[in-house]
């Protein structure tokens, strides 16, 4: 007693026995045992207000139950005992059936699940028949058997209280039942009476219906899962029509058959008090089914029918629906998991347009399909009663769910999960985009095609804005009669569209979010106002400008609306068709191309009866029929993948969750779902198209990516497995867009184009969890419509806020004014050279210029914006970049000053292609340089890229010269600048001409000639190939002691020779190493075979490159190994990732650099490549780290060379450590702070002893930056909260494998030869 008080029998006794005044207590599922309940039934003996105990689902035995037994002689409160889920037997039984005798305040004993046998039952029994408390007995899943059964029966003949017993799953048999059915006999206070599962047959169910008969206060009667067949049913019909008190009657799971059904019904033509039966799982049939629906037409009794888990057809249903027809009582009928296929669907659905009184009908899991589904849709539309339908795994199709789905009544619950469709389903969705000016009557329009009735397709939520806020969507369906040719007659058909209509808000604010939801394979309704005059200034104009910009070539039907205005007469109608003609040519003939379906003039307002609406639906009919996925056949799994994401995002939104995933979550459905990665690839893509989710791809290497969060390309290229997934585009464009980038100005809080994240919290997102903001902020970054400021970025105005996280929104920034402290009209005398680039077009989208800053900035650039402007600074090249609009066209004009402009300018012009070409295709460019000479007052002369500047690369005699000044523009001066702009633009010509083809033939660089020391490095691999070859005994490590001695005697020639021929010799090396790229994957897993099949070209490669480059990081090795003595073995951990680094790099040296080119100044640029960013890292790691730790594993044997260098040391372990920590990049955090501290003492005692640094604590850029990561790392771990998302362990690794890769100094110089000076790359900050 005193270990159970110590381990919670003191709190159980304490509230017990206090004066604590609660009524019931629950110790449910606490493990209480005996002890425990000694403990307890000690308390309830003094306890006096106590009125229910739970003790269920404990450990209490037959002591413990010997002790409440005790208790209840002498409490006098407890009026609920529950003791279910314990292990009493008999004897515990016994004893409470001792108590029982005194007790007169228990009313309700619970002691189903325990261990009770017939003695028990007997004892309990023998206790009934003098106890007059007790209204209800559970002794459900026991044992107490026939035997158990005849005494309990004998106390209900004498018991006067008893009104609920419950012997569920007691095998108590046809003996117990007999014996229970002679006390129904007497009984009169018994209500409820549950026998189910107790292998009763036809004998006991007789006994009891015969007592059944004259009993007149049984209401519910449970014969469930018993052995009761056709006779034992026959004998319950014939007492239900004597009886006339009994309400309940549950005979599932018994095998009546049809014939026993047909008793039954017989019986309820009689019987007026019966109102729910219950006969699932009884093979029942058709014939069964029609004799129960012939009853129904009479009785006016029974509100719930289940004849679930039967056989019945189509027959049994029709006979049921003819019934309905008439019935007024029933309100419940299930037939779920019977053969009704459409026939019995068409049956019931004429009788829903009858029947008043169904509320809930059950047709789960049967064989209906879409013509069933038809009917059901009908009579949706006129019955307005039914509260609930379960339509859940039949066999309806797609369009027909659809349908459904439309035609439900608000009340109406609908269950139409998980169709059961086999093979393939055709494609009837169509998206369909409505553009306009705001009152011009798109929503209107919308109601008009959909008759006045429109199914919201999504639902929202942390709802921001009113409805006519950013873009609505909801889905119509549109029913079109075709002919179809048959070998006679031509026969007609209704064909069901489903349009997925994109409504978009029609205010100037929202075009900026407007184009990333332009897309091909969609219909556009492009609506303008018939009186406004067509021209190209027209807003008409401006709609098929700015979607021709996004979707060349799209799909329109123009819809003129205001046709009921009164000065829309005639004449007028006349003269606007005709300026509508020629706009269209006129816009033609400036390369904007549209296909153009048919115009349509309708009373947007009134459109749901105009008379034009026909026209409108068959135009729409067509555009659709044309989209190149209509009516395709797609694998039946789509379907199952599309409503699984829907599933997601509801579950999502009602979690107060953004309905939004990553990528590789959507891979893991599919493949739970036996997709392929191909087939979801599609399957997203075709759902993404007709408007159900919104995702972007994001390129590997299509731009030098962003800083902290990658940009968005188009969905064409390769997938990364954690682009973000919009499952709710509604919900995107109303909370995240709306309030932030689509503010008006009387409502605009953001000044000046900055915001703090407190601001966003505080006006766009109020109400709604900091972390969720935090992810709609992710999501504007990656969408290119803000970015986060660096210390270098300075906006175009002294306003900024200093309060925590800054984010510049560049649409709202302020407008460029000329400051000639910033940007002097001449340029300073630091910077000798200027170029300028002039680009133009006719028609550019706003937002266009705000993505470019959000790219730039991306690029690490400093900027200082404006929102028609921006300064760039490149650390020595500067460039000025402003935005001219007139009435006719736009222009860009880039202005580049430095020393060498040529590092600047092609890549900011490179980027503004990359912009155009992956979201605005429709947008050409004309290219021009503009003439350095600044005359004032006169216009600049410009010369177009393509003729003039290609002619003058062709003819070394022709010059470009000023027409004002007549000075000649010296072509050293322009070329370097243009070279590879030029090329790209040359390259893109479709049909070049030969002066194209000349002027590509001389920008191509001369290949250098084959000097005395490549042939000596050729001969000398050679030589280590032959040893390969030809001795099979020699081990690799031999091998490449060879290989290293041999290349570094070319290297002494080489540097004795000239620091240009090794740059040579380095740059033909990259070459080589993008072919040995290629064939790697082999070479690791199979060096024998690759020796034996091709044994030159595996040497070749092996010896030009990979041997070579173990000899350069080797002596990089032994360099930073000097005072390896003082080093920590954390220390040589991150050495050996700055080893990983480089090996990382010869293998994507050209199209894939590693990390290293992200922290090094040094190796930043490799043949005029700027450098990706830091936050690349984590992804690289993912996706290469297996490759390099093969790649480690191979070159281990020859790393082993190093050690025979004078003091060398032996790097295995260190190649084992880095192959760990490519496993784990995480395992790297512990030790940083360690490695921070032990720098800072290196530090500070050099600082002491006037001695410099060693070069592992060397104050350089790198080395501090590494710190300072390393510290943010450890601070930004504290806030749990942020780790634990995605974003936060993103970028906790980013930090962790930057910091170790970056904290060793790197090689003064590049060993391929590809450095350049760090003042040369862009400025950057800490991640």
């Amino acid at each position: 007693m005193a270990a159970a008080a110590a381990d919670g029998g003191v709190c159980h006794v304490a509230v017990l026995r206090g004066d604590d005044a609660r009524t019931a207590q629950v110790f449910e599922f606490q493990k209480i045992g005996d002890d425990e309940a000694q403990a307890i039934a000690e308390a309830l003996k003094v306890n006096t207000t106590l009125t229910q105990l739970d003790l269920s689902d404990d450990k209490i035995g037959d002591v413990g139950a010997q002790a409440i037994a005790e208790a209840l002689k002498v409490n006098t409160t407890l009026i609920q005992l529950h003791l279910h889920g314990n292990q009493i037997g008999d004897a515990g039984t016994q004893a409470l059936a001792e108590a029982l005798k005194v007790n007169t305040t228990l009313t309700q004993l619970h002691l189903q699940r325990n261990q009770i046998g017939h003695v028990g039952a007997q004892a309990i029994a023998e206790a009934l028949k003098v106890n007059t408390a007790l209204i209800q007995l559970h002794l459900q899943r026991n044992q107490i058997g026939h035997v158990g059964a005849q005494a309990i029966a004998e106390a209900l003949k004498v018991n006067p209280t008893l009104t609920q017993v419950n012997l569920h799953s007691n095998r108590v048999g046809d003996a117990g039942a007999q014996a229970i059915a002679e006390a129904l006999k007497v009984n009169t206070t018994l209500t409820q009476l549950d026998l189910f599962s107790n292998e009763i047959g036809d004998a006991g169910a007789q006994a009891i219906a015969d007592a059944v008969k004259g009993n007149t206060t049984l209401t519910q009667l449970d014969l469930s899962s018993n052995k009761i067949d056709r006779v034992g049913a026959q004998a319950i019909a014939e007492a239900l029509k004597a009886n006339t008190t009994l309400t309940q009657l549950y005979l599932q799971r018994n095998q009546i058959g049809d014939v026993g059904a047909q008793a039954i019904a017989e019986a309820l033509k009689i019987n007026t008090t019966l109102t729910q039966l219950d006969l699932r799982g009884n093979q029942v049939g058709d014939v069964g089914a029609q004799a129960i629906a012939e009853a129904l037409k009479v009785n006016t009794a029974l509100i719930q029918l289940d004849l679930g888990w039967n056989k019945v057809g189509d027959a049994g249903a029709q006979a049921i629906a003819d019934a309905l027809k008439g019935n007024t009582a029933l309100i419940q009928l299930v037939l779920s998991r019977n053969s009704v296929g459409d026939a019995g669907a068409r049956s019931l659905s004429e009788a829903l347009q009858k029947n008043t009184t169904l509320q809930n009908l059950n047709l789960w899991l049967n064989q209906i399909k879409d013509a069933g589904a038809r009917s059901i849709s009908e009579a949706l539309q006129k019955n307005t009663t039914l509260q609930n339908l379960n339509l859940a795994e039949n066999r309806i199709g797609y369009v027909e769910e659809t349908v459904l789905r439309h035609s439900i009544h608000p009340t109406l619950q609908l269950h139409i999960a998980d169709q059961r469709r086999s093979g393939s389903v055709r494609c009837h969705e169509v998206r369909v985009v409505v553009l306009g000016d705001p009152s011009v009557g798109k929503t209107s329009l919308v109601r008009g095609i959909a008759d006045g009735y429109v199914q919201q397709a999504f639902s929202n939520i942390f709802s921001i804005a009113n409805s006519t806020d950013g873009i609505d969507i909801s889905t119509v369906i549109l029913r079109e009669t075709v002919f179809l040719r048959e070998p006679v007659v031509l026969r007609a058909k209704v064909e069901s569209m489903i349009l997925i209509i994109w409504d978009f808000a029609g205010q100037e604010v929202y075009l900026v979010s407007h184009q990333f939801f332009l897309r091909e394979r969609t219909v556009y309704l492009v609506l303008f106002d018939v009186r406004e005059d067509l021209s190209l200034h027209s807003r008409l104009a401006f709609w098929l400008r700015s979607l021709h910009a996004c979707v060349p070539n799209a799909d329109i039907i123009l819809v003129g609306t205001h046709i009921d205005d009164p000065s829309y007469t005639s004449e007028r109608q006349q003269e606007q068709k005709q300026n509508l003609d020629n706009l269209l040519s006129t816009l033609q003939e400036s390369s904007v191309s549209f296909n153009v379906h048919s115009a349509v003039y309708i009373n947007a307002r009134n459109s749901t009866g105009a008379p034009s609406m026909p026209e409108l639906k068959t135009a729409l009919f067509q555009a659709g029929h044309d989209m190149p996925f209509y009516n395709r056949l797609l694998d039946g799994q789509y379907l199952e993948l599309r409503d699984s994401l829907r599933k997601r995002a509801d579950q999502l939104v009602a979690q107060n969750k953004p309905p939004l995933c990553r990528w590789h979550e959507v891979v893991e459905l599919g493949q739970s779902q036996s997709l392929t990665e191909q087939a979801i690839d599609a399957f997203m893509e075709l759902l993404r198209f007709q408007g159900w989710v919104v995702f972007h791809r994001l390129a590997n290497s299509a731009t030098p990516d962003t800083s902290n969060v990658p940009a968005l390309q188009p969905a064409t290229l390769l997938a990364s497995m954690n682009d973000i997934v919009i499952l709710n585009p509604q919900w995107f464009t109303k909370t995240v867009l709306t309030g932030v980038i689509t503010q008006k100005p009387k409502d605009r809080w953001v000044k000046d184009g900055l915001v703090t994240r407190q601001d966003l919290l505080r006006n766009a997102w109020k109400g709604i969890d900091s972390a969720i903001c935090d992810q709609f902020v992710l999501l504007l970054q990656r969408y290119e419509l803000l970015y986060k400021m660096s210390d270098a970025d300075q906006p175009g105005t002294d306003s900024a806020s200093s309060a925590g996280t800054r984010y510049v929104i560049p649409s709202y920034l302020p407008a460029y004014k000329s400051d000639p402290s910033k940007w002097s009209l001449k340029p300073e005398a630091s910077e000798p050279h200027e170029v300028a680039i002039v680009m133009e077009t006719k028609f550019l989208l706003e937002g266009f210029f705000s993505r470019l800053l959000v790219r730039f900035h991306e690029r690490k650039f400093n900027l200082m914006a404006w929102k028609d402007a921006v300064l760039v600074n490149y650390g020595g090249p500067r460039a000025l970049l402003r935005v001219h609009r007139n009435a006719s066209n736009v222009r860009l004009e880039f202005t580049a000053r430095g020393k060498h402009p040529e590092r600047l300018l092609p890549t900011l012009i490179e980027i503004l292609d990359k912009l155009s070409s992956d979201w605005y295709p429709g947008i050409s460019w004309k290219t021009y340089l503009r003439c350095p000479m600044q005359v004032p007052h006169d216009k600049p002369c410009r010369w177009l890229l393509r003729t003039q500047v290609r002619d003058a690369v062709i003819d070394k005699m022709k010059n470009l010269s000023c027409s004002h000044t007549h000075i000649v523009f010296p072509k050293e001066e322009w070329l370097p600048v243009l070279h590879s702009l030029l090329q790209r633009r040359l390259n893109a010509v479709s049909q070049p001409t030969p002066e194209d083809v000349e002027a590509l033939r001389q920008l191509e660089p001369q290949p250098a000639p084959a000097s005395e020391i490549q042939t000596a490095a050729t001969e000398a691999a050679s030589l280590v190939a032959a040893q390969l070859i030809a001795s099979g005994k020699q081990t690799l490590q031999e091998v490449g002691a060879a290989a290293i001695h041999s290349v570094r005697e070319v290297e002494k020639q080489v540097t004795s020779s000239g620091v240009q021929q090794l740059q040579n010799i380095a740059a033909q090396s990259a070459q080589d190493l993008q072919r040995f790229n290629d064939a790697l994957d082999g070479i690791i897993g199979a060096i024998p075979n690759a020796v034996k099949t091709d044994p030159v070209e595996f040497d070749r490669l092996i010896q030009s490159t990979v041997l070579k480059r173990i000899d350069e990081l080797a002596k990089a090795l032994d360099s930073r190994f000097d005072t390896a003595e003082s080093l920590q073995q954390e220390q040589k951990d991150e050495i050996a990732r700055f080893f990983t680094s480089q090996v990382q790099m010869q293998l994507d040296l050209l199209d894939k650099p590693c990390p290293l080119l992200f922290v090094v100044p040094e190796w930043h640029r490799i043949d005029s490549h700027p450098g990706y960013e830091i936050a690349k890292f984590s992804k690289w790691l993912k996706k290469y780290g297996s490759r390099v730790r093969s790649l480690l594993e191979f070159v281990r044997p020859f790393l082993k060379v190093a050690s025979l260098a004078p003091g060398g040391p032996d790097v295995t372990d260190v190649v084992d450590s880095a192959i760990t920590a490519l496993e784990d990049p995480l395992e790297a955090l512990p030790y940083l702070q360690r490695l921070l501290d032990h720098a800072d003492q290196k530090k500070s005692s050099s600082a002491k002893g006037n001695q410099p640094a060693p070069a592992s604590a060397a104050s350089s850029e790198v080395t501090h930056s590494s710190q300072e990561a390393a510290r943010e790392w450890a601070a930004f771990l504290s806030k749990k909260d942020e780790y634990k998302s995605f974003a936060g362990l993103e970028r906790a690794v980013v930090l962790s494998s930057s910091s170790a890769g970056s904290s060793s100094n790197a090689p003064s110089s590049s060993s391929s030869g590809n450095a350049t000076s760090s003042s040369s790359a862009p400025s950057t900050s800490t991640p």
